[in-house]
């Protein structure tokens, strides 16, 4: 009982060492902010790309606005509406548009020649872009998502007027009522995650929100990397040299965990603010390997970079390396395989696949075995003291 109390009182002060250390709480009071900045972004007018609308016609039809008014309901694209065509053109030109879209005049009248006659000589809007990139391609989807509905609504008048004669009395307002009052009995989209749980369109957070928990998760990565110097540090200066050899392993995890259970506490909590964590008990359980996980691998650096010096200078690198290679913002099926080397992947997938959670566990066991494996051959080559 002595023992555990003895341990208990080390781990407290362990505990409050840390908050004296200015790098430290600025890191932790980082984590929030972070967080706190980029739901205020999220909410701004902020897009991946900007579009000029503009229409041929001084006065706006009635149909080019609520073609506008679905557009602007995305919150990747930012939207600039203009007066006339030339101003628009000005924008691309000037590089403040990625794109100018300018609607024709009579747009219904263009969208019912268009399906009749189904010949591209009656296009009805005329895209300008200075460049072709992987957003202007993207935003040419969005256009042609929006407009569908209404070429859909003329395709569907112009066949029941050429094929159905017995419903000539009947007028177009009259049929489009029956257009707009057929009930689909199942949704065109259904979001789910790998387990089959269903979550609703509207519940999807925005876009700018989606690489938090990854940044969240190479914070704590190097939170782990930051106090493995500390105990480099502690190690030199004897702090722990009353301690048998054979457990200095077991006090650097301690030093390691005692850091890594506030980081990513507050990891937790900064994230459930975003609505980007899973289930409370998953991410309690993710959050729990994911100590492990940090500490395993940071005790590993620490052995294959030496001392200080070294991990000082591989801790930046590391850092932008899971930056890029991890499903931080982007997926690339090219780093696939090497993303699996790094503790941020796994905590990311963990929130919606369960078995991220098993490879999680596997991942951290084999990184203590592998700072087992390096310690005992370091004590075996070690040469005798004199």
């Amino acid at each position: 009982m002595e023992k555990w109390k003895r341990i208990a009182r080390w781990g407290l002060l362990l505990w409050k060492r840390l908050y004296k250390k200015l790098t430290f709480v600025l890191l932790l009071v980082m984590i929030p902010t972070l967080v706190f900045v980029y739901g205020q972004v999220s909410r701004e007018d902020s897009g991946l790309a900007t579009i000029a609308l503009a229409s041929r016609t001084p006065q706006v039809e009635r149909l080019t606005q609520a073609v506008w008014e679905d557009l602007m309901d995305s919150q990747v694209i930012r939207y600039i509406v203009c007066d006339t065509p030339e101003a628009a053109e000005a924008l691309v030109r000037a590089g403040e548009a990625d794109a100018a879209w300018i609607f024709e005049p009579d747009l219904e009248a263009s969208i019912y020649d268009f399906v009749a006659k189904r010949s591209r000589n009656y296009a009805f809007v005329t895209v300008l872009e200075p460049r072709e990139n992987v957003l202007v391609k993207l935003t040419r989807e969005l256009l042609s998502g929006t407009l569908f509905p209404h070429c859909s609504q003329a395709l569907y008048i112009t066949y029941i007027r050429e094929n159905a004669p017995e419903l000539a009395h009947l007028s177009d307002e009259t049929l489009l009522e029956y257009y707009d009052n057929v009930i689909l009995d199942e949704e065109l989209f259904i979001f789910t995650d790998m387990e089959g749980n269903t979550q609703a369109e509207t519940e999807q957070s925005g876009y700018l929100l989606a690489p938090v928990r990854g940044m969240l998760a190479v914070l704590a990565v190097l939170a782990g990397l930051a106090n493995a110097m500390y105990y480099i540090r502690d190690t030199q200066n004897g702090t722990f040299a009353w301690i048998p050899q054979t457990r200095q392993r077991i006090v650097e995890l301690g030093c390691q965990l005692i850091s890594l259970v506030n980081v990513v506490a507050v990891v937790l909590l900064s994230q459930a603010l975003t609505g980007q964590g899973a289930a409370l008990g998953r991410e309690l359980l993710a959050g729990g390997l994911y100590c492990l996980c940090v500490a395993a691998f940071t005790m590993l650096i620490r052995r294959v970079t030496g001392g200080i010096r070294g991990l000082g200078m591989a801790t930046p690198l590391l850092i932008v390396v899971m930056l890029v290679v991890c499903p931080v913002f982007f997926d690339l099926a090219a780093v696939r395989r090497i993303q699996y080397l790094f503790p941020p992947t796994y905590f990311i997938n963990a929130a919606h696949n369960a078995r991220y959670l098993v490879l999680m566990a596997v991942y951290t066991l084999a990184l203590f075995a592998l700072c087992w494996l390096i310690d005992l051959c370091k004590a075996r080559f070690r040469p005798p003291m004199a």
